[in-house]
This record gives C-alpha cells, structure tokens and sequence, in this order.
C-alpha cells in the first residue's frame, strides 16, 4: 500500500500517511530522503508525533533507517522529510538486484504520538478509550508491521534521483587517469560510452549494457587490436591488445539474439551477465588510461 494509517493499539486510526518521491544526498555519508504527506483521520484531531522511526527495506534486507521528531499535524495535508542513512553498498546491492524496470521497496513506521479529539456527533466515545475526548494522551503505532508502506520507484527514477547524485556513478571520471595532451581527448568518447552503460544497467537495459561496452573499447585509438602498440613492452602490449580483442568480441554477444530454440528472437545475457561486461570494460579502459598515461603519445 501507499498509503496507511497510524492507529492505537486499539486499532483506531489517527494519522493517514502517503508515500512521496524518494532521494538521494552526500558523497561522504549518503543519504536518502523520503517525502511523506502527513494529515489527521478527520477534523477536529490533531497529533504531535514525538518520535517516528522509519526502518526501509530490499528483498526483505533492511538497507536504510532514519528518525523524525517535532512533528504537529492537523486535519490538511503537509509534508515532511524522512532522512535515512544508506551506505554505498546497500545501494549498490538493490541496483544490482532489482528485477524488472521498478525497485519495489518497504518502508516500516513505528514511533509514538500525543494526540487530542474534540468529542462530534459523528465521531463518538468508545468504551475504555484512552485518551478520552479532550483529553490527550500518548499512544504506539507501528508495532507488529501495521504501519508498513509498500512502495515502487521506477529505475530510471533510482537513477537520477538516487544513485546518479551522491556520485556512485561519477567514479568513473576521478578514478582512471587520463594521459595528458592528445591522448586525454581520445579518452572522452569511451568514458561517455561507458557512462551511458552504467545509466543503462541502471534501469535493466541488459542488452543495451554490452552495445554500450562494446562501444568504449571500440572507441578508444587503435581499436581494437592496436591500443598498446606505443607501449615500451613489447610482450606487454601484445597481450594486451589480445585481451582488449577477445572482449571486443565477446561484448559483441549480447547485440544479437538468439536465432533458434526456446530463447528465438531474445537476447542471450541477463542482469549478471551485463554486471560482469560493466566490471571487465571498467577495468580495460582504468588499465589503458594508466599504461598509456605513463608516456605513450
């Protein structure tokens, strides 16, 4: 659901909460922020939340948890922030396994609240209610998962507003070196390819993922069997350039489908494979941009 209701222990309902966008923030110590519209059940309610504890999990891992406090609603709608830290790791783990073009995620509400009613016609008093009408009185929520939201965002979504801002995809440009002059240029139109791979393992496009790869190396001078030749080694550059070839010709794999069998007209890779064609193109171009940073022209 993406909307629930925090209620009593006694099953009476105080708060509706919706769900909103979801995003990320901090390269140092990321964190993702959820928007959340808060309102009373009805009129005449009103609720100070003192503590809500927001606990988000991936495939039945917890990934995330943040706090929020100080919180008085009424009966109109207002919104509020749930900052919940996450480490590059979690991150990394729902990118790498989400299935299909959505991340379904839950999200666990516990806390407790100070709340008040004014007593209405068409609200009446119950027997043993606590708090009374015009009264106030603390209560739980959220225990035993009642208070929980399932939600659905959209790869492209975790994309740009998740993985792209706290710099998980920006690595690529500070870690590999570039060789100065010339040769920087010629590193550009990899790193773009290579760029657009990650964007397109991101939202599931495995296929896309190896025509992506592919394209770095390929784009890199001298393709694909002479990008070493520069190199003082011989021996070196040799085995190098055939190890850049074998996986020219292995990313070309995954641009073409099946031609026979149950699998006709698919394409061959999955998600793992297109995890391992990101890894090992990642690796050659940090691996050409280092040897050749050391003084190739």
């Amino acid at each position: 659901m993406t909307s629930i209701q925090l209620s009593d222990p006694a099953g009476r309902g105080w708060v509706n909460v919706r769900a909103g966008d979801i995003w990320a923030r901090g390269q140092l110590q990321p964190r993702l922020e959820m928007t959340l519209f808060a309102a009373t059940t009805r009129e005449k309610r009103w609720a100070d939340v003192h503590l809500l504890r927001g606990k988000l999990s991936f495939n039945n891992e917890q990934i995330a948890e943040g706090l929020l406090s100080g919180v008085s609603l009424n009966h109109v709608e207002r919104s509020l922030t749930l900052e919940m830290l996450i480490d590059r790791a979690a991150l990394q783990y729902v990118t790498d396994n989400a299935v299909g073009d959505r991340i379904d995620l839950t999200l666990d509400l516990t806390g407790w609240m100070q709340v008040y009613r004014e007593l209405t016609d068409d609200d009446p008093t119950y027997l043993g209610e606590t708090p009374a009408p015009g009264e106030k009185g603390f209560i739980a929520f959220g225990q035993g998962s009642q208070a929980r939201l399932q939600l659905q965002v959209a790869r492209s979504d975790w994309f740009t507003q998740v993985m792209q801002p706290v710099g998980t995809l920006n690595y690529l440009v500070t870690e590999i070196p570039l060789p100065k002059g010339d040769a920087a240029t010629a590193f550009l139109a990899p790193l773009n390819h290579l760029k657009e791979a990650e964007r397109r393992y991101a939202a599931g496009d495995d296929a896309e993922v190896f025509f992506r790869c592919r394209a770095a190396l390929e784009a890199m001078p001298g393709a694909p069997q002479n990008i070493f030749d520069g190199l003082p080694d011989h021996d070196l550059a040799e085995s190098m350039n055939a190890v850049m070839k074998e996986t020219v010709d292995y990313l070309h794999r995954g641009r073409h489908p099946q031609r026979e069998g149950d699998q006709r007209g698919e394409f061959a890779v999955d998600h793992g494979d297109a995890q391992f064609a990101l890894a090992i193109t990642r690796l050659l171009v940090a691996q050409a941009a280092r040897l050749l940073s050391k003084g190739v022209s």
